[in-house]
């Protein structure tokens, strides 16, 4: 945990002017958690432990989590260590840890997910990649729709200039289904649809970047 410290003239006259508190306590459970590792989750702590009025109380839960730290961040953070056992079981604080384990590991799916779209988008025409940001789209715009039928998505791409013949898109559409990112099910009327079955975040990111 950090040390306190007493707010010099400039925080105190700040304080006093109403544009932030004299004190600031701010409460960090898991300091060293995979999602706080990064440089710059660290250094923005750091930052923060570093101003007068603000006070850290942070946990950490790995005896090495002082490595996170370069030498500015550690003085920075100029932390009072405090040893702080629970006492529980295992079994008691293990439940914790499976949540955050799950929360990886769903995480870690998404990424490769990711990485494995983009890796098969990059390799596509530019037209091609424009027919499924036009498919993503609709799926993000309508999310309870059952896809787009090759006619709707054929419209829907002329539209947008990326298809001269329906022979084009069907090329298109092979490459997304062989790759395993759409896929076919039944919608109105019986139709034959095609939806992506990428994570929303994933979606919005691709339409987002542009593809």
């Amino acid at each position: 945990a950090a040390g306190a410290r007493a707010p010099n003239g400039a925080a105190a006259a700040a304080a006093a002017a109403g544009r932030v508190p004299p004190h600031l306590y701010l409460v960090v459970h898991g300091m060293d958690a995979p999602s706080l590792r990064s440089e710059a989750s660290q250094s923005v702590l750091a930052a923060l432990a570093a101003l007068p009025q603000i006070h850290l109380v942070a946990s950490v839960h790995h005896r090495s989590a002082a490595l996170l730290w370069d030498a500015q961040q550690a003085r920075q953070l100029n932390a009072v260590w405090v040893e702080a056992s629970t006492g529980a079981p295992s079994c008691t604080e293990s439940l914790d840890t499976v949540h955050t384990l799950l929360e990886n590991l769903q995480d870690g799916a998404h990424s490769g997910e990711g990485r494995s779209a983009q890796v098969v988008l990059d390799a596509l025409t530019a037209n091609a990649r424009q027919a499924f940001r036009v498919l993503l789209q609709h799926q993000l715009a309508e999310p309870k729709s059952a896809g787009l039928s090759f006619h709707q998505l054929y419209a829907d791409c002329r539209a947008e200039l990326c298809v001269s013949s329906e022979a084009a898109l069907k090329g298109h559409v092979t490459e997304f289904t062989d790759h395993h990112l759409v896929r076919t099910r039944r919608g109105a009327g019986d139709k034959q649809c095609y939806f992506c079955t990428l994570p929303r975040e994933l979606m919005e990111q691709i339409v987002s970047s542009g593809g």
